[in-house]
């Protein structure tokens, strides 16, 4: 391992494992707070596994090693001998003492993955690659990439709140005026594009206020994750112990990030640079198949929400992903089961 290396962590979930499903069930039926979220979406598997495989196989062929974290059933089709790939047990990285079903929980933890890289990029299931990076897309002179726009939140919203409790845990670890003098030192220059035009925010409030969600594959640094994390060990237990997602506790990797923000651990880049969200749910899903079938976008998340026509938009989805990536990825068996 040298000081250049970057590994990639991504999270998935089976939800067609038997004994899983048991256990969720089993938690869901216990007394939850009315705001917790135990929704389907949340863990529904589009069959697209292979084809992140596919496409880290051609876009970023120089990854040093892949970790997969679940604690569920593995697909068939999967390699598990590949050099590269390191399965991770969710339930061991959580600990014996918590049985969750919440992503923050596990992501409250990938840090501690033995073997893991300084320089790494955690992707959810649904962050996928679309045309060809080079290392120096995420890391240049040893730091990630960020985005240091404040953004306005509505109350209601899970992810918001959490947005919220996290960024009132910067603001108990660094003044304003230190966060403030790291926009000015790595924000304000071209990189930024025209997220600029909302720096002035920063200006109107009397405290850090929550930043942009980029809601794509994140880089961080190992060592400033673990510095973040020991800053707040309450609030990093807290989301390690949540069962569903709740109002209550902090979004890990979106806090890490902030930290990084605070800290000036980061070279800007524009939101637009680093990819495209879309919500399944919401966007036309033909937006969604040229961004897949172009290879134009770096990279994307295509995000659940609740999809009325899920089967109909699925075959959509796979149909694109096999016509950008037709090729069996090194990961894949050679004569393996095809996704269920």
């Amino acid at each position: 391992m040298t000081s250049d290396d970057i590994d990639f962590v991504i999270t998935w979930v089976n939800d067609s494992d038997k004994d899983w499903q048991r256990q969720r069930a089993i938690a869901a039926g216990e007394p939850e707070s009315q705001f917790s979220d135990g929704s389907d979406v949340r863990y529904r598997d589009w069959g697209l596994l292979r084809y992140w495989f596919r496409a880290v196989d051609e876009c970023a062929p120089w990854v040093h090693r892949i970790h997969l974290v679940t604690d569920t059933r593995l697909p068939e089709w999967l390699d598990t001998t590949h050099s590269k790939l390191n399965v991770v047990d969710g339930r061991e990285l959580k600990g014996n003492d918590v049985n969750t079903f919440s992503s923050r929980s596990i992501e409250s933890q990938l840090h501690r993955i033995d073997g893991l890289t300084e320089k790494y990029v955690y992707f959810n299931d649904d962050f996928f690659l679309g045309a060809p990076v080079e290392k120096s897309f995420y890391f240049r002179n040893g730091l990630p990439y960020g985005v240091n726009v404040p953004t306005i939140l509505a109350d209601g919203d899970l992810r918001a709140h959490a947005m919220l409790h996290s960024s009132g845990l910067i603001n108990r670890n660094f003044s304003r005026t230190q966060y403030l003098r790291q926009v000015v030192k790595r924000t304000l220059r071209p990189a930024s594009g025209t997220t600029l035009l909302r720096t002035p925010l920063f200006l109107a409030s009397s405290r850090i206020p929550p930043v942009s969600d980029v809601h794509v594959a994140i880089p961080l640094l190992k060592s400033v994750v673990e510095e973040a994390y020991a800053a707040e060990p309450e609030a990093i237990d807290q989301a390690r112990r949540t069962v569903f997602r709740s109002r209550n506790e902090i979004a890990p990797i979106y806090y890490a990030q902030m930290w990084h923000l605070a800290k000036g651990a980061y070279f800007a880049r524009s939101r637009r640079s680093i990819g495209t969200f879309f919500s399944l749910a919401d966007s036309n899903i033909r937006s969604v198949v040229e961004a897949i079938t172009h290879g134009q976008v770096a990279q994307f998340c295509l995000n659940d929400g609740n999809v009325k026509d899920f089967p109909h938009v699925r075959d959509q989805v796979v149909s694109a992903f096999d016509k950008r990536y037709p090729e069996q990825s090194s990961f894949e068996m050679t004569r393996g089961p095809q996704p269920w």
